[in-house]
């Protein structure tokens, strides 16, 4: 093959590539024509460079003050494959960001969301029409911690117990994982043998042991949207892959 390498050829190839739009976008349905659900993220690449208008002063989970440009990514849950990337202005929000991919692509299948959207988010996604799936913070005001868990199953070995209940259009499903409950229980008595909780304060604490909420708006069983949580937690790899990427470029 009569590869030319030489950086003025590369950054002209880079140039061509990068303003096709068109291409681009056309490149991207084709990948996701198939798709049923579909993982969205979004993530910050941080940089000082001043030519990159992209690059603006925006939320990150670190903290960090620095201009970033915000990468949107959409991730095929069942293929694992990423179908879809966008760059964003770096002080565009998750939920803006959303609606700008949303806007952009033809899918009307599942998206299974991240636990990072912020409350004031919640009402704008239940209210958009679209079909999806989002694990809850475990301070939401959504949440009933004593919400009866009426039905169980295994995964991976591993006892879950189960319960719903409904809001609005949606439902809040309530997962508690056996041996995560295990986990949590030791993790803080240990905090209160080492003095950084107190005994008093267990009973209360002991209630969110192991219990995971998901909120949703698709008629589905609690095992197949419980699996669509688990899928999410795996394709975090492949985020985080896709960020050192982009930064060590």
């Amino acid at each position: 093959m009569d590869a030319h390498l030489s950086p003025n050829a590369l950054t002209g190839l880079l140039h061509q590539i990068g303003s096709d739009m068109a291409s681009q976008y056309s490149f991207f349905q084709e990948l996701m024509s198939d798709s049923r659900k579909l993982a969205f993220d979004l993530s910050s690449i941080f940089s000082r460079s001043e030519n990159i208008n992209m690059a603006q002063a925006g939320h990150n989970p670190d903290h960090i003050y620095l201009p970033q440009i915000n990468m949107a990514l959409l991730f095929d849950v069942e293929r694992y494959m990423p179908v879809f990337l966008k760059p964003l202005d770096g002080s565009v929000r998750d939920v803006k960001s959303l609606r700008k991919v949303l806007q952009e692509v033809d899918f009307h299948g599942v998206l299974v969301l991240d636990r990072g959207f912020a409350s004031y988010d919640l009402a704008e996604i239940m209210d958009s029409g679209m079909d999806f799936v989002m694990p809850l913070k475990r301070n939401s005001e959504l949440i009933d911690y004593g919400m009866d868990l009426t039905s169980s199953f295994m995964y991976r070995d591993r006892g879950i117990l189960c319960g719903f209940r409904k809001h609005g259009n949606c439902r809040v499903y309530m997962y508690q994982d056996q041996s995560l409950m295990a986990e949590e229980s030791s993790t803080y008595i240990k905090l209160i043998s080492e003095g950084k909780r107190k005994q008093s304060q267990f009973r209360e604490a002991s209630e969110r042991f192991g219990k995971i909420s998901i909120l949703f708006n698709i008629r589905d069983e609690p095992l197949s949207i419980y699996m669509m949580y688990k899928q999410r937690e795996e394709i975090e790899q492949a985020f985080d892959a896709m960020n050192t990427a982009y930064s060590c470029s």
